[in-house]
Formats: C-alpha cells, sequence, structure tokens
C-alpha cells in the first residue's frame, strides 16, 4: 500500500473521529446514546439502516457468491426481504413503538413478561455477536492483503477505530457517520467496476456475453426444492428472515425507534428494502465483473476474491478510495452493532433481570462501558469465520438458526396474552427445530438450506407454545407484564403522544 493509499485511509478516518468528537458533547443521558431522544429525521435513519445492514459483507463477499455459487439467485432474497419488511411496517411498529423504549425486547417484557423478554434478548446478544465477528473478520482480508499485516492485526486496527468513534458519539454519531459512509462504498464499488471493465481480456461486451453464456447473470430458479436459492425460498424464506430481522433484531429495529413517528419509521423500513434489492444487484455484478476478468482464479478463499484484487490489480489512491470504501461498509455495521449489543445488554439484561439501578441505567458511563465489552467479544468471533464457504451464507445461517424462534415469540406476543411458560416452550421447541434442519440432512429433502429455517422455526415456536399453553397454568401475578399492551416498564418515562404519533423530544 502506497503513501497516497495510507493518507487517503487516514483522511477518511480523521473525518470519522471529528464527528464522532463533535457529536459526543451532546450525550445526555443513556436515552440519547441509545435513541437520539427519537428525533432522527427519517431519511437519515433509512440511510443508516441501508448502511447497518450490508456491512463489508455486502462489499467483500457478496460479490465472491459467484464464484461459489456460478449465478445470481441470491437476489432473490431481495424481493422476499422487501415483503418481510412491509409486514414489519404494519403488524410490529406501532406496537414496538409504543410507549418509553430503549430496546425492541421491552416489549415482549411487557406483553409476555421479564423471563420471555431477558431470553429473546440474550439470544440476540449471542446470534449479533457471533454474526457480526464473522463480518469483522471479512473487513481484514483487504486490509491484510494491502499492507502485509497479519490477520489479527487488521482486525485489531479496524475495530479500534470503529470503537473509538462509536464511544464518542453515540447512535447520533452514528447514524450520521452511517450516511456519508453509505455514499462512500457506493462509489468504491462503482469505480471498482470501471476498472474492472477496462482489464477484462476479451473486451467489457464480450466478457459479458461470455458470462450471460455460462449462466452467471441467472437470477431466477423456480425449482421446488429445499436445498438452494430459490424464487420459493426468496419469496417465502426471505419474507420471514426480514420479518424476524427487522422486526425482532435490536441491531435493525434501533433504526424505525429513533425517528419520530410510526408513518416515519414505515418510510424507513420500505425505503430501505428497495435501496437494498438495487444494491444486491450491483454487487452481484460486481462480482460478475470478477469472474470476467479472473474465470480461473484460485484461491484457498474464494471470500478473499475481491480483497486480492484491491491488493493487486488497483492502481495507487484508486486502492486507498476502494479499502476506505471497504472500512466505511464495515464500520457502519460494527458501530452499529456495539450500540445496539450495549443497549440490549443494559435494559433487557441488567435492568430487567438483575435489578440494575434504572437510574444509574440512564447516564452515560455504563453505555460506554458496555459498549467497550461489547467489541472486545467482537474482536473474539471473529476468529469463527469460515474458509471453506461463502461467509455470506455462514452469517445468514448463525441467524436463522435462531431467528424463527423470536419470530415466533413477537408474534405470539402481538396476537395472544401467553405467558412466559407456553411461550419458552414453544420457543426452545422452534429452536431446535431450526438446529435439526442446519446440522442434519432429512431423508429424501437432504441437507435443507438456511432460508427455511426461520419460517420453520416460527411456526414450531407458534404450534408449540399454543400447544403448551393449553396444558400450563396461566401465569401469576408475578409474570403478569405491567400497565396496557406495549406500555412502558415500571419506572420507565413515559413518552407523551399526540394525534399523530409525534413523540417529545
Amino acid at each position: 500500500m502506497s503513501v497516497l493509499d495510507a493518507a487517503i485511509i487516514a483522511l477518511s478516518f480523521g473525518v470519522t473521529f471529528a464527528i464522532g468528537g463533535a457529536i459526543a458533547r451532546r450525550q445526555r443521558d443513556a436515552a440519547e446514546f441509545f435513541t437520539g431522544s427519537r428525533s432522527i429525521s427519517w431519511p437519515l435513519a433509512c440511510l443508516s439502516l441501508i448502511a447497518t445492514e450490508t456491512s463489508a459483507i455486502t462489499f467483500v463477499a457478496v460479490p465472491a457468491m459467484v464464484f461459489f455459487h456460478r449465478n445470481a439467485t441470491f437476489l432473490q432474497m431481495a424481493f422476499g426481504y422487501i415483503i418481510g419488511r412491509a409486514l414489519v411496517a404494519w403488524l410490529l411498529v406501532p406496537q414496538i413503538r409504543r410507549g418509553s423504549v430503549t430496546s425492541v425486547y421491552e416489549y415482549i417484557h411487557t406483553r409476555t413478561g421479564p423471563t420471555a423478554g431477558a431470553l429473546t434478548a440474550c439470544v440476540f446478544l449471542v446470534t449479533r455477536c457471533l454474526a457480526d465477528g464473522v463480518r469483522l473478520y471479512v473487513t481484514a482480508l483487504p486490509l491484510s492483503l494491502a499492507t502485509g499485516l497479519s490477520i489479527p492485526w487488521s482486525i485489531a486496527i479496524t475495530l479500534a477505530a470503529t470503537t473509538v468513534y462509536s464511544l464518542l458519539g453515540g447512535i447520533r454519531g452514528i447514524v450520521w457517520i452511517d450516511a456519508i459512509q453509505l455514499c462512500i462504498y457506493l462509489a468504491g464499488a462503482v469505480i471498482a467496476i470501471a476498472v474492472m471493465a477496462g482489464r477484462i481480456p476479451d473486451g467489457f461486451g464480450a466478457g459479458l456475453d461470455r458470462l450471460w453464456d455460462e449462466g452467471i447473470f441467472r437470477v431466477f430458479d423456480f425449482g421446488f426444492n429445499l436445498n438452494g436459492y430459490t424464487l420459493w425460498a426468496g419469496i417465502i424464506g426471505g419474507s420471514a428472515f426480514s420479518l424476524a430481522s427487522h422486526g425482532t433484531d435490536h441491531l435493525m429495529a434501533q433504526r424505525y425507534l429513533m425517528v419520530r413517528t410510526d408513518a416515519d419509521a414505515r418510510k424507513v423500513l420500505i425505503g430501505s428494502g428497495f435501496f437494498v434489492l438495487f444494491q444486491f444487484a450491483l454487487f452481484l455484478f460486481l462480482g460478475a465483473c470478477l469472474y470476467a476478468l479472473w474465470p480461473d482464479a484460485q484461491l484457498a478463499d474464494n471470500n478473499a476474491v475481491f480483497a486480492k484484487f484491491v491488493a493487486e490489480d488497483l492502481p495507487s489512491g484508486v486502492r486507498g478510495l476502494i479499502l476506505s470504501a471497504v472500512f466505511a461498509a464495515a464500520m457502519s455495521t460494527l458501530s452499529g452493532t456495539i450500540n445496539a449489543l450495549a443497549a440490549s445488554s443494559l435494559q433487557d439484561v441488567a435492568v430487567a433481570l438483575f435489578g440494575f439501578s434504572r437510574e444509574r441505567a440512564r447516564s452515560v458511563g455504563p453505555a460506554r462501558l458496555l459498549s467497550l465489552a461489547w467489541a472486545l467479544a467482537l474482536g473474539a468471533c471473529a476468529f469463527l469465520a469460515p474458509a471453506d464457504k461463502s461467509v455470506v451464507d455462514r452469517v445468514l445461517e448463525i441467524a436463522a438458526v435462531t431467528y424463527g424462534g423470536i419470530l415466533g415469540i413477537f408474534l405470539l406476543s402481538r396476537f395472544t396474552r401467553l405467558g412466559s411458560p407456553p411461550v419458552l416452550c414453544g420457543f426452545f421447541l422452534g429452536v431446535g427445530f431450526s438446529v435439526l434442519l442446519a446440522f442434519v440432512e432429512l431423508p429424501v429433502v437432504g441437507k435443507v438450506f438456511w432460508p427455511w429455517y426461520v419460517p420453520g422455526g416460527a411456526l414450531v415456536t407458534i404450534a408449540g407454545a399454543l400447544l403448551a399453553g393449553t396444558r400450563l397454568p396461566r401465569r401469576g401475578a408475578a409474570d403478569r407484564p405491567p400497565e396496557r399492551d406495549g406500555g412502558p416498564l415500571p419506572g420507565a418515562d413515559p413518552a407523551p403522544h399526540n394525534e399523530s404519533n409525534e413523540v417529545s423530544t
């Protein structure tokens, strides 16, 4: 990496730290640190959501999926993602946003009981840390190849830079930086495609014709099987996955908890869905161009194919821009993850489960301390990434194993009045079923692909809870949710509402 490349990356980091430092002075309490006092504009929250869910996985590993699958059928998932977000917007947003909530799992607490609320939060903490640890590993690949640093040092540098501005600016700083980083990495993708177009051996047009003939641009698979990316996996599995991720994963839900009204929250969800469809198409096309350039690439880890191109085939200056874009994509997700993990562990575990003082929980100090702790945990999980398969598949598999059970709990909380015992019984049955699908080859069907884990796990959770509800005793007063449906937890400051559902800041 040249001096010019290093200077460009340093400038990118410098701007990031400057924004975080400027916003740090506004952090009055934990509500500001975690939700921006619900005063973030919806376009900014939408850009932040897009940046958060794409990460370095999209920039580095989605192009590599062309080398793993030899097609673009992964794009079918984006159609289901749009449907799932629409369901979240109309089924869950008003209920989840009602009252003064810092974490989405407080809704489970108020509807079903503290045990179920704490359990869903703990599952989120573990699975999100594991999945985003893999994302951190992907980010370290191009830095390691470009600089010669080892993977552990590359992980440490990326994580340290992200942690600093996450601790400084809280969620308000994160969303502003997310918006800037989104522009950086989209520009980086376009620049990378332009460079590749000029280097394809048989010319850009002829190279694309060759890819078309080889089926690289094939998007739709109408097959009726449970073993890969099909249209049915995209529509059914993708919808369920998005309903779970954006309705029950606090990292995503945090983006619509921070805006002013329910209408704004719906705009954030629907707008981000269509943008993600465009974004997946862009990065899969980038991967196709890379395949046209290197059709016979032999790598120990196909996930590193784009990182290899950045490190070896880009001119000085352009390499710095692309690396800045990769870091921007990674940091936008990791910073949001650190903040969301800290928010959930403070409100849903420390306060709700272990009785941590609500007064102390309102201060910024514990929020920052927990943010630092989760940053270190992410660094440890980064070494769990696979080299023998697509990290996109691995990350989504990790989430899908538990998403079905959590989605089942949310739907039961939304449409029934079951207490914690039957709901928890259904949850463990649902997660157990998803684990079975993930690790056991079923007769006739074979190995079930990850998009089916969520709908299968959710259905088993709901059925198991409803059956258990007929056998187990009704919940007692100790497990009865406080106040009205979706109301604030005991001791929470109720958020005033007007006719337009505007939340006071």
